[in-house]
């Protein structure tokens, strides 16, 4: 097992897979935004599993954007954020394809241990064939914390029969000045909105391929 630790020192865009490939075997990485500043992550290293740390100074804001498409095998993201000190705010989207016998399984923690912070968790999947996603997400709030705020959803689309998708939300609330809430929705493809796409020249491939890229993009 291998940790990597970066800190934040501009406002570009961290890629992920970049850093992995200065440091093979990586399974950890954790990201510091110092106090006051602003970064953003790219995560689309679809084929490592990887626990990552998002820690935020005072001040600090971060935006995580993941794009996972798993085909075959198994692919883990634990992503764990770190809100410790006063007006921290992170953002975390996660856009995840399961496809074949590929099977996904997402943890997330919004750890929030000071006040006037705010962390949202966005998580939305599709699956296919006969592939697997799993979705864990709790938000967790220290004692004697004040004006926190957050929010975590994760919607799933399933595409055939054999695809399956479960989630988890979970919620640990240890203090009373606070405004939070989970939900998770899974449904199946909509058979009328294909029809509704082919009436207007879309083939089939064409009209699930757009129905898919409209849920993953909302």
């Amino acid at each position: 097992m291998s940790t990597l630790v970066h800190i934040a020192d501009s406002q570009q865009a961290i890629v992920l897979a970049d850093l992995i490939a200065r440091q093979p075997g990586v399974t950890e990485v954790t990201l510091t935004v110092p106090d006051g500043m602003t970064a953003s992550v790219l995560d689309e290293a679809s084929t490592f599993s990887l626990v990552i740390s998002l820690v935020l100074g005072k001040g600090a804001q971060i935006t995580y954007r993941g794009i996972l498409v798993v085909v075959n095998g198994n692919v883990e993201r634990n992503i764990r954020v770190v809100c410790q000190h006063p007006e921290g705010v992170a953002v975390v989207s996660l856009a995840c394809h399961t496809q074949e016998s590929g099977s996904l399984a997402v943890t997330t923690l919004q750890d929030h241990r000071g006040s006037h912070t705010q962390s949202t968790v966005r998580i939305m999947g599709v699956s296919e064939n006969n592939s697997r996603a799993t979705v864990s997400s709790t938000i967790h709030i220290e004692k004697n914390q004040k004006a926190v705020v957050a929010r975590q959803v994760h919607k799933h689309l399933l595409l055939d029969p054999g695809a399956r998708a479960v989630s988890v939300p979970a919620l640990d609330i240890l203090s009373d000045d606070v405004s939070c809430s989970h939900g998770s929705a899974i449904t199946h493809l909509n058979e009328s909105n294909l029809f509704y796409l082919q009436a207007r020249g879309y083939d089939q491939k064409m009209a699930r391929d757009a129905v898919v890229k409209a849920f993953l993009a909302n």
